[in-house]
C-alpha cells in the first residue's frame, strides 16, 4: 500500500510537472507574441512620422494635424518644400511673335510688386519648345435658324511659349509667387542715339497754339519702312513748336532708337506742355 501510495504521488509529481512546463512554454509564446505586438506597434508608431527626403523651407502646406493619411495609387501632397530659395526661377509666357528673338544666357531685367521702382536681373537658363495655346469659344449659328442652338467651336488664339529665367535671391527678398514684370531682350542695339518714347508721343495741344498763333500741322505718317517707322518729335525755342521727322528703330518701356533724323545727342525735346493763364 505504501509502495503504490509512493506510485501515485510520483505520478502525481509527474504530472504536475508537466503542467508546469506547458505553463511556461505557453507564457514564453506570449512573451514571443507581446514581443512581436511591440514591434508592430513601433512600426505603426514609424508611419505616423512622414519626414522629407530633402532640407529646406515649407512654403505649402496641405495637411492639418490629426487629419487621416492614405496612399493609394498615388502619394498625396502633402508640403512643398523648397531646397534652397537663393535660386529662384521666374517663369514668362512669351509670344510665339517675340520668342525668336530669345537665347539661352541673355540678360533680362524685372521688378516685383513687393518693390516698386527696384530693378532685378536675371538669365534666360531655356526657352522651351511645348506651345501654350489660349483657347477662344466662337459660338455660329446653324442654317440660320433662331430655334436652334448656336454651335460652338473652339479655336486657339494665342500661342506662346514658357521661358525659363534663373535669378539670383541671396538675401532672399523675393519669394516664391510673386508676380514679376520681366522685360525680355528681343532686340537690342549698341551704341545706338536714343529718344525718350514720352517725346514722341507728345503732340502740341491745339489751344497751346492757337494761343501762341501757330496753326496746327498735320499728323506725321508712321508708316513703316526697312529703316523703321517715321515718328516726329518737337522743339520750343520759346516762341513756336518745331516738328523734327525722324525714322525710330526698336523700343523699349522708356526709350526708343533714333535710326536717322536730324536730332543730335543733347538736343532738347518737349515731352509735356501746358498752358498758362496769367490773371490780372
Amino acid at each position: 500500500a505504501d509502495l503504490d501510495a509512493a506510485r501515485i504521488a510520483v505520478d502525481e509529481a509527474k504530472a504536475d510537472l508537466a503542467a508546469g512546463q506547458a505553463t511556461v512554454v505557453q507564457a514564453m509564446a506570449a512573451v514571443d507574441q507581446a514581443k512581436a505586438a511591440v514591434e508592430q506597434a513601433a512600426v505603426n508608431a514609424s508611419h505616423t512620422i512622414i519626414r522629407s527626403p530633402v532640407d529646406g523651407i515649407v512654403i505649402e502646406r496641405a495637411v492639418d494635424v490629426g487629419q487621416t493619411l492614405a496612399a493609394t495609387v498615388q502619394s498625396p501632397t502633402l508640403f512643398r518644400i523648397a531646397g534652397n530659395l537663393e535660386r529662384l526661377q521666374v517663369q514668362v509666357d512669351v509670344d510665339e511673335s517675340d520668342v525668336g528673338g530669345l537665347t539661352p544666357g541673355e540678360l533680362v531685367t524685372f521688378d516685383v510688386d513687393a518693390y516698386p521702382g527696384e530693378r532685378f536681373h536675371g538669365t534666360i537658363s531655356q526657352v522651351r519648345v511645348q506651345p501654350i495655346a489660349q483657347q477662344t469659344a466662337i459660338a455660329t449659328a446653324v442654317g440660320g435658324s433662331t430655334t436652334q442652338s448656336p454651335a460652338t467651336t473652339t479655336v486657339a488664339t494665342v500661342v506662346s511659349y514658357t521661358t525659363i529665367v534663373d535669378v539670383a535671391n541671396l538675401d532672399q527678398r523675393l519669394r516664391p509667387g510673386m508676380t514679376a514684370n520681366v522685360v525680355l531682350p528681343v532686340a537690342r542695339r549698341e551704341h545706338a542715339i536714343r529718344i525718350p518714347n514720352s517725346a514722341l508721343a507728345f503732340r502740341p495741344p491745339p489751344d497751346l497754339l492757337a494761343a501762341i498763333g501757330e496753326v496746327e500741322p498735320p499728323p506725321a505718317s508712321t508708316a513703316g519702312g526697312a529703316d523703321g517707322a517715321v515718328r516726329a518729335g518737337w522743339e520750343y525755342d520759346g516762341r513756336q513748336f518745331t516738328p523734327i521727322v525722324v525714322r525710330a528703330g526698336v523700343a523699349d518701356e522708356g526709350w526708343t532708337e533714333l535710326v536717322s533724323g536730324s536730332i543730335r545727342p543733347g538736343d532738347e525735346l518737349v515731352t509735356g506742355a501746358v498752358l498758362q493763364r496769367r490773371h490780372r
